[in-house]
């Protein structure tokens, strides 16, 4: 009879653990979402802009507009010589007036040693020149500073204002224009008195050579080698030895 029962038993448990099996089997399985699935996997839904480009900003209100540089003018190009004004009277000044060429003087914004020097020897060229030429002085700065100097030189030509850029960017400097408003030469004070009467001259009874470029160039040049021989001289100086 025990025997029986132990047998009835072991049936039962066997139905019941077939039965757990077959529901367990037909139990879909739950689905993990993709983000879970797919851990390395981004998807994406609509166009997202590359992470390198740069945000388009919007400038503020009161920023400043971006000034491009102006060119310098070449040699042997015609530059405008309109648009200055005196600062003794306040007229608009053309400095070919009287179909004259002009010797411009474009100082510098700072009073100095530099200026002073150019100052002398733009008033050389005056004492030898101004009645072929017209020669004037070009205010870049507004400091008081400047405006002392400007009454100490006591210039005995005219003192202009206005736009200068196109003409040199190197200050202080001398510039000659025939009377037909062409730019001619771009003078250093460093040049040699031979090439500066050249100059002049050319500006004053000769038409536009077609190397007008080159031959400023060729100034440039001199005034380079000048500079680097009294550079090796300055040098030389400084390491000579002391005499006993």
């Amino acid at each position: 009879m025990k025997l029986l029962r132990r047998q009835i038993a072991l049936a039962v448990t066997g139905l019941f653990l077939t039965g757990y099996t077959v529901m367990a089997a037909d139990t879909p399985a739950a689905v993990a979402p993709a983000a879970i699935q797919h851990k390395n996997e981004i998807v994406q839904t609509e166009t997202v802009p590359s992470l390198t480009k740069r945000e388009k900003t919007t400038p503020a209100k009161n920023s400043r507009p971006i000034q491009i540089p102006v060119s310098e003018a070449s040699a042997g190009t015609a530059v405008p010589v309109t648009g200055f004004i005196s600062k003794d009277s306040g007229h608009p000044v053309t400095v070919t007036t009287g179909n004259r060429p002009a010797a411009l003087f474009i100082a510098s914004s700072i009073p100095g040693s530099a200026n002073t020097a150019y100052a002398d020897f733009t008033k050389k060229a005056y004492v030898s020149y101004h009645e072929q030429m017209n020669f004037f002085v070009i205010q870049t700065g507004r400091t008081s500073k400047i405006e002392n100097w400007l009454k100490e030189e006591a210039f005995p030509f005219p003192v202009l204002t206005g736009d200068y850029h196109l003409y040199t960017h190197s200050l202080p400097r001398l510039l000659l224009i025939d009377k037909n408003g062409v730019l001619r030469y771009r003078l250093n004070k460093d040049l040699p008195d031979k090439d500066v009467r050249d100059a002049f001259q050319d500006t004053i009874t000769a038409p536009v050579p077609p190397d007008a470029a080159q031959r400023q160039k060729r100034l440039d040049t001199i005034v380079k080698e000048h500079h680097a021989r009294d550079q090796e001289l300055r040098s030389n100086d400084a390491f000579a030895p002391l005499s006993s």
